[in-house]
């Protein structure tokens, strides 16, 4: 049967969670991932930045689901490989398989469920610069997944930005015997000091271990690090080359000072992680704009529902909080989610998430500082020439955005009807908050926070997957209303 109680879309700390919680309340409970296996991200594979103490707990999580799946297994069903591109207003998920055709057909292309949690972890933040489409710039975090995998290049590797996973992957190639050839970051020394000593307050052994090692690496391999300074180009036809530095005042404004043709082979720049809120938002949750952490989250309530009844965002999905925070709301969520389908009293739901609410304060407060310190200061958007281009799928520029505006281009949507920018792939997850800050820019005027109109598919789907599904005739008449709407 394809009809379920709970369907936890994310196999990592928060769906693992919230599946073990709905599951020990004899509710049938589906668990949706596309990574081959559990534990998300952050544990589909060690890492040595944290050898002894993240690893493992993120492994006793990952234990405690298994003994799940050993001792209840019968009520809940594993899909690995598989994406969620679509839920409708009757809780029915669309699924497509990422394993070969052999398997394909055999998962199905849909299902029912009563209630559904959302746990789809993070995605990097990007600012355009020139060259940052070249072979060899990399993501912080995509690069980290090589290297816990042990594929380490044997090159000169650069890492820049601003946000812990640039921490971890120091850490990694150092640990890997291959240290980076220059770290850059945004940020003056006094205020990497100020940085520490407020996080010391909910900081915890772990991440004092990490600080310890990193500093002693640093001492041991003499890698310089380039402070209040950016990657400003990077250059290289069919493979990075070179890159070029330049120094920034405290508001990441650019000042005359630059390094250019510096050598490297890759380099691996981010800044923070935001919220994956793609499917909430196709699924018609409301979102806010945070200000401090420069992102859009999930509206929510105490016990993390959205404002669609019956649907939960939990994890770093809806706010960057780390996997031990993760795991606590995964369990508000499967404990919410058991009350809202009758298998607990409310008031003790009630008291349980009371609990957890308590435990998640000090992690809440130090995601809130992690998004504070990555999120980038607005002077870094007037270092964007007229010919970088911000849309990488659609190879739209800088410069078209500006013609846009100039001929009378309003909004966010305006400027995608008109340039086809956010068109592609990655449906404006990676360019989105680009256009905002460039907009407002070439306006001259305050930004006005929006979003693209969510569409059908949420990911890039196969022709023969959306083929296979079925929508009743009044999904279809309504989605035609949307789509004419915003044009």
């Amino acid at each position: 049967m394809n009809s379920f109680d709970v369907a936890v879309v994310g196999a990592g700390p928060a769906g693992m969670a919230a599946a073990i919680e709905a599951a020990a309340r004899d509710l049938r409970v589906v668990v949706i991932d596309e990574q081959p296996r559990i534990g998300g991200k952050i544990g589909s594979t060690p890492s040595s930045a944290f050898p002894e103490m993240a690893a493992a707990r993120v492994e006793r999580m990952k234990d405690r689901f298994r003994q799940m799946l050993h001792t209840d297994g019968h009520r809940i069903t594993c899909l690995f490989g598989s994406q969620v591109w679509h839920v409708d207003e009757d809780h029915r998920l669309y699924l497509s398989s990422l394993t070969d055709s052999g398997e394909q057909d055999k998962r199905p292309s849909s299902l029912k469920a009563r209630a559904v949690i959302l746990a789809q972890g993070a995605i990097e933040r990007h600012v355009p610069f020139p060259g940052w489409t070249i072979p060899g710039v990399m993501a912080v975090g995509g690069l980290g997944l090589f290297v816990k995998q042990g594929i380490v290049p044997r090159k000169r590797i650069w890492i820049a930005g601003s946000g812990p996973l640039q921490l971890a992957l120091v850490r990694d190639l150092c640990a890997a015997g291959h240290p980076p050839a220059g770290v850059v970051l945004p940020f003056s020394r006094s205020e990497m000091v100020y940085f520490w000593m407020r996080s010391l307050p909910w900081m915890g052994a772990e991440r004092m271990h990490l600080l310890t090692l990193l500093a002693a690496d640093r001492m041991r391999w003499k890698i310089p690090v380039h402070f209040r300074t950016v990657v400003h180009a990077a250059h290289g036809a069919d493979q990075l080359s070179a890159i070029d530095l330049r120094s920034i005042d405290s508001r990441w404004r650019p000042l005359p000072t630059c390094r250019s043709g510096i050598s490297a082979d890759i380099l691996a720049v981010g800044y923070g992680i935001v919220p994956s809120c793609e499917l909430s938002r196709r699924c018609g949750c409301l979102h806010v704009w945070d200000e401090h952490a420069a992102c859009w989250k999930p509206l929510r309530d105490r016990w993390l529902e959205t404002s669609v009844s019956g649907m939960w965002a939990v994890g770093d999905g809806a706010g960057i909080v780390g996997y031990d925070a993760s795991w606590l709301e995964g369990r508000v969520a499967g404990i919410a989610a058991s009350a809202f389908l009758g298998k607990i009293p409310s008031a003790a739901a009630d008291r349980s998430i009371s609990i957890l609410g308590r435990r998640l304060v000090p992690f809440r407060r130090m995601g809130k500082w992690i998004e504070v310190v990555s999120k980038p200061r607005h002077g870094i958007w007037e270092m964007i020439p007229e010919d970088t281009i911000v849309c990488r799928c659609e190879t739209v520029r800088a410069g078209d955005i500006r013609a846009a505006v100039a001929n009378g281009a309003s909004d966010i949507g305006e400027i995608k009807r008109r340039t086809r920018l956010g068109m592609g792939q990655c449906q404006d997850r990676i360019c989105s908050q680009s256009i905002q800050e460039l907009l407002a820019r070439y306006r001259k005027a305050p930004i006005e926070r929006e979003t693209f109109f969510p569409r059908m598919p949420a990911r890039p789907v196969r022709f023969e997957d959306m083929a296979r599904m079925e929508i009743p005739d009044d999904h279809l008449d309504r989605f035609g209303e949307d789509d004419r709407s915003h044009e």
